[in-house]
């Protein structure tokens, strides 16, 4: 079973990287070796924070010597050498004392040496406490702008208000309180100010006009009327405007008429009252706009409509032209806002989608269960922090709950609640230091007066800014576990110390096991530890694990499962890491596994970990994109792929070091928005080539690209159409026996394709070969076989189906063995946490041995054969209801008598075989989006 080590080291193994010099001729002395030139990959951590007792940083990369020191700005410290891949150095107390950022290298020794490349170890500022504060005013809202130069926010309030209606009213966030009013007719709406501060534009819905206010004082400047609609004789009012950058007096207007689809009738450049000629036209949805920094054009958003458009609009002083539209470059319907980073060039939506704003190409994804929640989530970008907030209403609206994420990274920081919510948000800013607002009212309830304006300030909005109020209430921020370890305990353990990781924790955090208090070690805010009940340690199970901070505020973290098990059979040892994913592949020329990790994973996530099985090693590469899935390894061992979900993109990896490589688009379907990685395998004996099906997220059935061949990013000329081009839908692919030849298949039906230097042709199309639905296939060179994950053997020479095994689930062929593995579910284990592996006979197809495999966490997304004797299979966590990845899964690594050609023994019978019984995520958004 598995030991602490075995899922706690945290190390990087990386091959030497030599040097070679050449002489002259002639008599010379003898050739001096000269010592290598050190190299840094990474150091873990990567931060301290300021008052810290000292830290042992761990720096791996290559090159290192025994006599190798690692230098602290430049300046020798205690240093351990571990390996020529690994060393470990004592980072002093006082080297922490001041908040800023690092420079950590290593120094090798003369002759020859040198000093490597630099790290940057950030220390950050230790807040005195993870509380934010919370301050409310009863004010009702239709949408609100925050002024920097005057330090106020400004708040549109409808006539239903029960304070300040029909108003303009402004806030001094810092005191919390009103400061003003203004009179603002009837119902204003949308409001947008200009980039100096010194306008307000107010929408007056009622009216349809727009009043330009003059800042701070708001006085009230010019305003204009959209007059009536022809067709319906109905008012035209602003539903959105954005000033234009650095023109004060120029702002753009979607025009929005009620009651008629789609509500956006045409967006038109004003200049103070002034309409420029040309506009853009009616018919297409402009729901969110946004200016591009230089002026020069605006990015729309369409969210009511079907067609999840982005349109690029041209801007000059004649007005506004639709230049492109980007059909299906969202997901999800329903975001009412879209931000411009300008330093990134990147477009971001309420929804979590990031474009990138000079092609419209995905970039990346946060996590917010967009389309889970109603209202739909609001966004606010903070690009000088590098963080993104969003805000969701959660348990039936009474709870407002406000997430952060690493903007570049799209992985979430922390979690924030906000008990007692009133009404639905309308908008929602970053303002001052630490600050975050957005107001609320009530648009499902008739002349309802029900809104709050909240403010929050603290750390956790700025951990490095200070909060700019002294009032209101201090919540602490909700905890998140990322990782507990050990994951797996052995029954009988005399007993076990256990390490939580994940951030937000307060120092009078505690643990609970199963909900029950246990006695907690606090280390700091990102660190925990506790020792296992000895009576869990007695039974085996599957345990919860959470975080709860007190209150006010705090709360319960996600929880993650510690599983207590029993030990296999005689010969066999099953070891658990916290590692889970979609992809999983192993490289039998480095020895490791390879392990793509969603961002639901904080520790690790929008990373590839390998894994070092012989001494349970984990090493996390740096960022490689947003949601890689499918990963393909080339046979010589030197390239991996990785299909990014995300960024619908594929990235290429150099092995071992898991150095980023070339990475590509894969293009995008007209309406259908952009193609991501359904499925690719690299091509045999051409590490540089590789076969992609493309699937798209907005079309059922998912397979709508084609097959596509690339030789490095290039595309070779000739594809095979797929369902949307009136082809076939191709789901899963794999190579024959070289590279001229590749095969597909469906749910139903399996393909033969012949490969060319000029792409991919269908030759052979055997349809209604599969009675079961599908899953991936197998190529066995030993057998010249097709095996497909539900049982079905293919002779892909003739299309024939050669049997059918009657087990499903994950499947792995290995005919040097003589037999073919799979992992699922047996009829009594159907809705419990415990699987099963099975082996058969491939010359007879019967059941040869069984394996149980009790209390995983997540279900199966990968399987794999490894080394002499193992199997090692990946899982996810995935909620049951709206089939989204809520959590990290793991890896389990088998070796033993279970995989081993002695184990055979004489068939028995198959009184209960395996069966799929559940669905991935890869496969979520394939068939059932």
């Amino acid at each position: 079973m598995l030991s602490a080590r075995c899922c706690v080291l945290i190390t990087l193994l990386l091959p030497l990287v030599g040097s070679v010099s050449c002489g002259g001729g002639g008599t010379s002395d003898p050739p001096v070796n000269n010592n290598p030139v050190p190299s840094i990959i990474s150091i873990s951590p990567m931060s301290a924070m300021t008052g810290d007792p000292g830290v042992t940083v761990t720096v791996s990369g290559s090159n290192f010597l025994a006599a190798s020191q690692v230098l602290w700005n430049g300046n020798s410290r205690v240093t351990t050498f571990q390996s020529a891949t690994s060393l470990s150095a004592q980072i002093t107390a006082s080297d922490l004392a001041t908040q800023g950022t690092a420079s950590i290298s290593v120094t090798n020794p003369a002759p020859g040496g040198g000093v490597s490349n630099p790290s940057s170890f950030a220390i950050n500022a230790s807040p005195t406490s993870l509380a934010s504060r919370v301050m409310t005013i009863p004010l009702q809202g239709n949408d609100l702008a925050w002024d920097a130069t005057h330090k106020r926010i400004y708040v549109s309030v409808p006539g239903t208000s029960s304070t300040d209606a029909d108003t303009i009213t402004v806030i001094d966030p810092v005191a919390g309180s009103v400061v003003s009013s203004v009179a603002a007719h009837s119902n204003p709406g949308a409001l947008a100010i200009s980039d100096d501060d010194h306008f307000l534009y107010a929408a007056v819905n009622s009216t349809g006009t727009v009043q330009r206010y003059v800042l701070p004082n708001l006085s009230p400047d010019v305003s204009w009327s959209f007059g009536l609609d022809p067709d319906f004789h109905s008012q035209y009012y602003a539903g959105e405007m954005k000033v234009a950058p650095g023109l004060p007096h120029t702002v753009a207007v979607s025009r929005w008429l009620t009651n008629v689809s789609p509500t956006s009738q045409g967006l038109l450049i004003y200049d103070d009252t002034t309409p420029r000629s040309n506009t853009a036209p009616v018919g297409n949805s402009y729901d969110a706009i946004q200016w591009k920094p230089d002026g020069t054009a605006i990015f729309a958003e369409d969210s009511t409509d079907t067609g999840l458009s982005l349109f690029d609009l041209s801007v000059d002083a004649t007005g506004i032209s639709q230049t492109k539209s980007f059909g299906s470059r969202f997901r999800y319907l329903g975001g009412r806002h879209l931000h411009l980073d300008p330093v990134r060039d990147l477009v971001y939506s309420d929804l979590g989608e990031v474009l990138d704003a000079s092609g419209a190409v995905r970039v990346g994804s946060y996590s917010v269960n967009p389309g889970l929640t109603n209202p739909p989530s609001l966004s606010a970008v903070d690009a000088a922090s590098g963080r993104v907030f969003f805000l969701t209403a959660i348990q039936g609206g009474s709870v407002f709950q406000i997430d952060v994420f690493d903007q570049t990274h799209f992985i979430k920081l922390g979690t924030f609640l906000i008990p007692n919510a009133v009404g639905v948000p309308t908008n929602f800013i970053r303002w001052g230091n630490a600050g975050l607002a957005f107001v609320t009212n009530d648009p499902h309830v008739l002349n309802s007066s029900t809104g709050q304006l909240y403010l929050v300030d603290g750390p956790f909005v700025s951990p490095s800014g200070a909060a700019d109020s002294t009032g209101g209430t201090l919540l602490n921020p909700l905890p998140t576990v990322t990782s507990v370890n050990p994951p797996s305990v052995p029954v009988g353990s005399a007993n076990s110390h256990a390490i939580v990781t994940g951030n937000n924790f307060s120092s009078a955090a505690a643990i609970q096991w199963n909900g029950q208090a246990v006695a907690t070690t606090y280390d700091d805010a990102t660190k925990l530890e506790f020792d296992v009940p000895a009576a869990s340690l007695t039974v085996a199970g599957s345990n919860a694990v959470t975080v709860v901070n007190p209150g006010p505020g705090g709360g319960s973290s996600n929880a993650l499962l510690v599983t207590t098990d029993a030990a296999l059979s005689s010969g066999n040892q099953l070891n658990v890491y916290n590692v889970g994913g979609a992809g999983l592949v192993w490289s039998s020329t480095q020895q490791k596994f390879y392990v793509s990790v969603p961002s639901v994973n904080a520790m690790n996530g929008n990373t590839i970990v390998a894994i070092d099985p012989s001494i349970g090693a984990v090493t996390p590469s740096s960022f490689v994109g947003s949601e890689p899935t499918k990963l393909s390894l080339s046979d010589d061992g030197q390239f991996l792929y990785i299909g990014l979900n995300g960024s619908t993109s594929i990235q290429r990896m150099r092995l071992p070091g898991l150095i980023p490589d070339i990475s590509w688009r894969l293009g995008a379907m007209d309406f259908e928005g952009p193609f991501y990685a359904l499925d690719m395998k690299v091509a045999p004996g051409s590490p540089k080539t590789i076969a992609v099906t493309l699937g798209t997220f907005n079309v059922i059935p998912a397979a709508a690209g084609g097959v596509q061949i690339y030789d490095d990013a290039t595309l070779r000329p000739t594809t095979a159409p797929g369902f949307g081009h009136l082809g076939n839908e191709y789901d899963f692919l794999e190579w024959g026996g070289n590279s001229a030849t590749l095969y597909g298949a469906n749910d139903t039906d399996f393909f033969v394709f012949t490969v060319t230097p000029t792409g991919v042709t269908l030759t052979q199309s055997n349809t209604f070969l599969f009675t079961a639905s599908s899953s991936g296939l197998h190529f066995d060179p030993g057998t010249g076989l097709v095996y497909t994950d539900t049982g079905f053997v293919v002779n892909p020479a003739t299309g024939a189906l050669v049997h059918s095994m009657g087990a499903s689930g994950l499947a792995a062929p290995d005919s040097s063995l003589n037999l073919g593995f799979f992992l699922g579910q047996t009829a009594a284990q159907i809705g419990t946490a415990n699987y099963t592996l099975q082996s058969f006979d491939l010359t007879t197809y019967a059941l040869v041995s069984t394996l149980p495999i009790p209390n995983l966490v997540g279900v199966p997304t990968g399987l794999v054969r490894w080394g002499k004797s193992g199997l090692a299979f990946t899982t996810e966590v995935v909620d049951p209801v709206f089939k989204q990845n809520m959590s990290p899964g793991r890896l389990y690594v088998l070796d033993g008598s279970f995989v081993s050609a002695a184990a055979m023994r004489a068939p028995v019978p198959a009184s209960s075989l395996v069966q799929n019984t559940w669905i991935r995520q890869t496969e979520i958004t394939t068939k059932h989006h």
